[in-house]
């Protein structure tokens, strides 16, 4: 559910492949993510943020 806050900025894709990454390589989201160089861990903990999802 938490990627999902992430397509906002960087699009479907990009986000589906950190997702998979992430299960593939057993890392968390925010691991994934800064480990893909398509946000950085600052840009992570701006948008995503489950209090405000829901």
């Amino acid at each position: 559910m938490l990627v999902t806050a992430l397509a906002l900025h960087i699009g479907y894709e990009k986000s589906v492949e950190i997702a998979k990454q992430g299960d593939r390589q057993g890392l968390t989201l925010r691991e994934a993510a800064v480990e893909s160089g398509y946000l950085t861990k600052d840009q992570f903990d701006t948008w995503v943020v489950p209090q405000n999802m829901i």
